[in-house]
């Protein structure tokens, strides 16, 4: 039955008889439909596996299969169900979370091991609640009025700001932070001689606090427009004892002057729309020190569509559609460098990525 005559039916309307189309006498002939369920329910199960690693990591499951164990051992120590315990395993095995040993025992295979080491679960964690936020967007980006950020909940929103930096709380989210300032000689000076380091859009300040948990003698200003994820960011500042030294306003990246200058503002260009990104970088120009730092990531935009037969294609585009929705173009190096040129900013370099962090763009103010 066609979309119309279905449409037609709903609304109690008897629409003339047609003809079945060619879809239709394809449909009443073949089993077609038993291949699109499979397809279907594999991303289902897709689906429900990253809720039950979800509740592996987050509950301590994992932590328990560090070492040798066995079904009966991690139901005594967690009190779940025996029979509860042996179905969560061999779900756990079939991802290749648990690899199983001789004589019934289990544990953490190698390629999840790392989740057990420096806060990596965490970055996990706050990858995963992003990709439900993500969901939730592109399920909603075909109605009339299409999801933006501001549309989202404010436990969406937090689980995206969080996702886009890393957790200062933990050893792999803090290291990871402050690898790009160390791998720059004078952006690393600058910040242990005590420099002022202001963030134009710091959402849950993974960056600041754990610049400032580094560098004793530096000083920060986060700015944001959105409460819910600056009251994390407070948080986190106060949990590592650094929010003596933290400053975070909500405010508009257009409009923000402060009473003293910086000597080095993050950009979060990526996050930027078109309308917005003039009106920024004069902030930036505005309340940098002259000869002061500029920095801000570049992601290139892809050069070519994915193939439909490549298994990493769909992937490959969710991002760009993302930026898409929120009004965000993708931006090419030189495009970024004649961009900057135009706000005033000379001395313009692209450093490698130094992982997990992104490629960065450097320009100083004359």
């Amino acid at each position: 039955m066609t979309v119309a005559r279905r449409a037609a039916l709903a609304a109690g309307v008897a629409p003339p008889e047609a003809a079945p189309t060619e879809a239709e006498e394809r449909t009443l002939t073949k089993d077609d439909w038993k291949p699109t369920m499979k397809a279907v329910d594999d991303l289902g199960v897709q689906v429900e596996l990253v809720g039950l690693l979800q509740g592996a990591i987050a509950s301590g499951f994992l932590v328990r299969c560090h070492e040798k164990t066995t079904a009966a051992e991690l139901a005594r120590t967690t009190g779940l169900q025996r029979g509860v315990v042996d179905d969560v395993c061999d779900a756990l095995r079939s991802m290749g979370v648990l690899t199983a040993l001789e004589d019934g025992q289990l544990m953490i295979s190698d390629l999840y091991a790392p989740l057990l080491d420096r806060g990596l679960d965490q970055r996990a964690l706050d990858r995963l609640a992003a990709a439900g936020a993500r969901a939730s967007m592109f399920r909603s980006l075909f109605d009339a009025v299409p999801p933006s950020y501001w549309s989202i909940d404010s436990a969406s929103r937090v689980a995206l700001a969080a996702n886009a930096t890393g957790d200062p709380e933990t050893e792999f989210g803090r290291e990871g932070l402050v690898a790009s300032v160390r791998a720059d000689a004078d952006w690393n000076d600058t910040f242990t001689r005590g420099g002022r380091f202001l963030d134009l859009g710091c959402g849950v300040a993974g960056a600041i606090v754990s610049f400032l948990h580094f560098y004793p003698r530096l000083t920060a200003v986060g700015i944001d427009i959105a409460e819910d994820v600056l009251d994390v960011a407070r948080a986190r500042a106060h949990a590592l004892g650094v929010a003596d030294r933290a400053t975070f306003l909500i405010a508009d990246a257009a409009t923000y002057r402060d009473a003293e200058p910086f000597d080095v503002v993050f950009w979060p260009q990526t996050f930027y729309p078109e309308s917005s990104r003039a009106d920024a970088l004069a902030t930036v120009f505005t309340n940098l020190r002259p000869g002061g730092l500029l920095v801000t990531v570049n992601v290139p935009p892809r050069s070519s569509r994915p193939h439909a037969d490549d298994p990493a294609g769909a992937g490959a585009a969710l991002d760009p559609l993302l930026r898409k929705l929120w009004g965000i173009q993708e931006r090419s190096l030189e495009a970024l460098r004649a961009e900057l040129e135009h706000a005033g900013f000379i001395s313009i370099s692209a450093a490698r990525a130094t992982p997990p962090a992104l490629p960065l763009v450097k320009a100083r103010r004359p």
